[in-house]
């Protein structure tokens, strides 16, 4: 059952953030986001080999313009082709899981807030249901709103799965009271 916004909150994360975007304004909504490392560099395959290891990618999003950059792995992580572009922070919520929806909700609440913010949720993707861990980063824009957010995304499909089974066949040995 999603929560409630607090009142006097956007009560959906496209308002959270163009309510962000609104405050941001001036010179500093249209600066550029930072690069990301050059491509074929020294650690270009070490940076995308330790991804793949860790099933996980970094996102940056600029909440003035509405740019954003996602790494290679975190398309894999979403089924989407990198063609197609990264989602924006306020549309993420709409692969995100019904049930999941206030983790997420919280989450991004806290990060337009100005506050580091993680959660588990899970998506839906064209190849089946995937479970996320994120961390969001916020970076103070003009008047210390959030003008910029850094993330790291993780699959932790396989380890959800494995916990449930494990949690599955403790219940079937030593069933609880």
């Amino acid at each position: 059952e999603p929560q409630a916004a607090p009142q006097g909150a956007p009560a959906t994360p496209a308002a959270l953030v163009r309510q962000v975007r609104a405050h941001l304004g001036g010179p500093y909504a249209h600066a550029p986001l930072p690069m990301a490392p050059p491509p074929g560099g020294p650690y270009a395959t070490q940076l995308a080999h330790v991804q793949q290891l860790g099933e996980m990618g970094w996102c940056t999003w600029n909440l003035g313009t509405g740019d954003a950059s996602w790494s290679d792995h975190v398309y894999v992580i979403f089924d989407r082709s990198p063609e197609e572009g990264p989602v924006a922070l306020d549309a993420l919520a709409a692969y995100v899981v019904p049930a999941d929806r206030p983790a997420f909700d919280r989450a991004l609440r806290e990060v337009l807030g100005g506050a580091r913010a993680q959660a588990e949720f899970r998506i839906r993707t064209a190849s089946g249901p995937r479970v996320l861990r994120t961390v969001l980063d916020p970076v103070a824009g003009p008047g210390g709103a959030a003008g910029t957010v850094y993330g790291v995304i993780q699959d932790i499909t396989r380890r959800a799965e494995e916990r449930l089974l494990a949690d599955t066949l403790s219940d079937a040995i030593l069933p609880r009271q």
